[in-house]
Parts: C-alpha cells; structure tokens; sequence
C-alpha cells in the first residue's frame, strides 16, 4: 500500500515536472498498454493494488511526446517510482528491456513498435500510432522520496526527488487505517 500511495503522489509530482507538449502515461494507463501488447500473457495479482504480467517487465510510466505534424508519436523515456531502497541496476534493466523490446533491430522490431504504436494510440487519439525513438535520447526516469541519497550512474538517467519523506509515506498509511476503524 505504500508503494501505491508513493506511485500516486510521484505521478501527479512528475506530470508538472515535464517538458511542453510531453505526456505522462500513469501506471494504470501503461498496464493497460502492456495487457493488450501481449494479451497472451497471464496477469498475476501482486496485491491488490498490483498487477503483473508473466515473463514482461512492466515499467510504471511511459514519456510520450505526439508529434501529429510529424506523422509520430516520440518515446521519450520510462519512469519508475520507488519508495522504498532498491538496486538502481535493477530499475534501470527496466529501460533497457522496453528499448529492446520495441525499437530493437531486425524483424522483431516492427511488431513490438507497430504493436505499442497502436496501443497507445487506441487509448490517446491524439497520437499518431507510429513511432519514433533512439537510444541515445531515452531517458530512464526515477522518482524517490526526498530522503532517498542514492543515485543512479550512467547515461540518461534522471533522479526525481518527490516532495514526500518515507516517514510521511507511511504517516499517510497509518491515518487511512485509523480511518477505517
């Protein structure tokens, strides 16, 4: 539960940190993505406010940014929220696993684009269904509580801190389980 509450806060934190025109997809709007790219998957319930898919790693935001004069929809990058110490190795495997999986080279490369092209215009209109990316402008988004020190090494990786300490987290947590007594 404080992942979640952590999530929620991050993304709308984040939504007002971006450039002009870019768009934040929210964890729900990126799962719906992943479910309907590869449907054939099973989804496990994390808990109840989590879900995964077997075998794909499921980052928690995707950066877009809809370029319709330009007949594209841009990747920017992927975000991944933590409340908690983590690995940054570990995050940023989630980066490289979704340029991989859609903007690799050869013939596997226009499915995985083709298909999260057509997904994310399906939930955005506004977006045309092709896309565009490179490697060496993605950029792998982290948010963490303010009191989070650690940071990531390597190249377009950017740290966040949100307004929010892990005690606060938690604070938050306790009154909502207070309230439902």
């Amino acid at each position: 539960v404080v992942g979640r509450i952590f999530e929620l806060a991050s993304f709308y934190f984040l939504e007002k940190k971006l450039l002009p025109g870019e768009v934040l997809l929210s964890p729900t709007e990126t799962f719906l993505i992943y479910s309907i790219i590869y449907r054939e998957r099973k989804i496990n319930r994390i808990d109840p406010f989590f879900a995964g898919l077997e075998g794909v790693t499921v980052p928690d935001g995707i950066i877009i940014l809809p370029e319709p004069k330009k007949n594209y929809t841009r990747i920017v990058g992927v975000v991944e929220y933590s409340a908690s110490n983590h690995v940054w190795d570990e995050k940023k495997h989630t980066a490289d696993k979704f340029f991989e999986d859609f903007f690799q080279k050869g013939p596997q490369r226009s499915h995985g684009a083709t298909a999260l092209g057509r997904a994310i215009h399906a939930l955005l209109p506004q977006c045309p269904p092709k896309l565009y990316g490179k490697r060496r402008e993605f950029r792998m988004i982290y948010v963490v509580p303010e009191d989070e020190r650690h940071n990531p090494n390597g190249s377009n990786m950017e740290v966040f801190r949100a307004p929010l300490l892990r005690s606060e987290i938690h604070l938050i947590l306790e009154r909502l389980v207070q309230d439902t007594k």
